[in-house]
């Protein structure tokens, strides 16, 4: 089936017209801006919102057909750009998006988002719709209630969001997943429950971990890998997965004073435990654990303040995820769990190095190193390996390493 015919409209004629109406809704919203009927931010959110409505009818409009939304997408982010880079039509039309004071790049990583997600799932009226529609109605009810009603904020990158906000984005996400699988599929109603119910925790913390507009990018991606997970699982693993989702974000959250993340990145945290149980089972949460809760006590920070933001643990994170990811393909399970707890080993191990050479810029460099990978190796690789009841990798992988350590010296 073509393009022109799901819809009775030529392709060229399509993507015209829907230009047209989202220029449309650009020139509506810049003009009630520019008459004081509206505040930047409501601005903003409207705009945002027709975006997602737009790009969630897709299947609808398309198929499966890939040339036509990414040609879309292209000359979206072409438009973006040049409401944001030329000052002419940024002082006019792109009012809409860019009279808020706080900086964001989420009306750029929006046609971004889309592209990728339909190459993912091109044509799915859940996997691809259903993230957008989140993002075009959650995400915007969830800012103005936090703006207009939030009374109890937490720290999140460079902006502070409030928990009446985040409540509010989880009931409506929980909602807006709720429905349609009841409505458009043949799920058990425990298994819609339970999809809604994780997508709704799962999206709430995405949200709250973003920083400048990158939920317009982690909300769908993240949306789309989920749904594409949760939809074959069996009843029982969903509600695996919503304990696992509920108890590692609490837990996070409950020892936060002892950490120097901001609230946004606790919650980081809490994903990062979620994915690692998801792909390495509860073994893998052994090594980020360790890091969690005992790069504080080791290498305190010389002020107090909890600075540090949602893209650090993710960043540290990022390769023992990466080893957990590619297990299947690279290697056995257990060998991928003891890369990841490496791994993470030598992110707790710079961390000590950097702590070291700050508080006693005097000791030896080499001491310094050997002190924090013992130690590294001891308390995050360790416990994998003990589980894994392979102690003897371990003791090897020590000495190996003191003997590279001390040819170097």
């Amino acid at each position: 089936m073509t393009v022109g015919l799901l819809v009775g409209i030529a392709p060229p004629l399509l993507l015209a017209l829907l230009l047209g109406w989202l220029l449309l809704v650009l020139l509506v919203v810049a003009g009630l801006r520019r008459r004081g009927r509206l505040s930047p931010e409501l601005a903003r959110k409207l705009v945002h919102a027709a975006l997602g409505l737009t790009a969630a009818a897709f299947p609808w409009l398309f198929g499966a057909a890939l040339a036509p939304v990414w040609l879309l997408c292209i000359l979206a982010l072409a438009a973006l750009l040049a409401l944001r880079f030329w000052r002419p039509l940024r002082q006019g039309v792109g009012g809409a998006l860019h009279d808020v004071a706080r900086h964001s790049a989420g009306d750029l990583l929006f046609p971004v988002a889309v592209a990728l997600c339909w190459t993912l799932a091109p044509g799915d009226p859940l996997r691809f719709s259903l993230p957008l529609l989140v993002l075009a109605v959650a995400d915007a009810l969830a800012a103005l209630v936090g703006r207009n009603y939030g009374r109890r904020p937490y720290a999140s990158a460079d902006a502070s969001k409030t928990w009446e906000g985040s409540l509010a984005f989880a009931l409506v996400t929980f909602l807006l997943v709720e429905v349609p699988l009841l409505l458009g599929t043949d799920l058990s109603r425990a298994a819609c429950l339970l999809i809604a119910l994780n997508l709704a925790v799962l999206l709430m913390l995405v949200e709250a971990l973003s920083w400048q507009g990158g939920d317009n990018l982690l909300i769908p991606l993240a949306g789309l890998l989920a749904l594409h997970h949760w939809l074959i699982q069996p009843v029982m693993a969903l509600a695996l997965d919503a304990l696992a989702l509920v108890l590692l974000a609490v837990a996070c959250w409950s020892v936060r004073r002892n950490t120097t993340l901001d609230d946004g990145a606790v919650l980081a945290c809490g994903v990062i435990g979620y994915l690692s149980w998801e792909l390495g089972g509860s073994r893998a949460l052994l090594a980020p654990l360790a890091v969690f809760l005992a790069y504080g006590s080791l290498y305190p920070p010389r002020t107090p303040e909890q600075s540090h933001r949602a893209w650090i643990p993710l960043l540290l994170a990022a390769p023992g995820l990466a080893w957990l990811l590619a297990a299947p393909g690279i290697c056995p399970k257990p060998v991928a769990l003891v890369m990841a707890a490496t791994a993470y080993a030598g992110q707790l191990g710079g961390i000590g190095l950097i702590h070291c050479r700050h508080t006693s810029p005097e000791g030896t460099f080499w001491r310094q190193v050997l002190g924090v990978w013992v130690r590294a190796e001891l308390l995050v690789v360790g416990p994998t390996l003990l589980v894994l009841g392979r102690t003897a990798p371990l003791l090897q992988a020590l000495v190996a390493g003191l003997g590279v350590l001390f040819g170097v010296v």
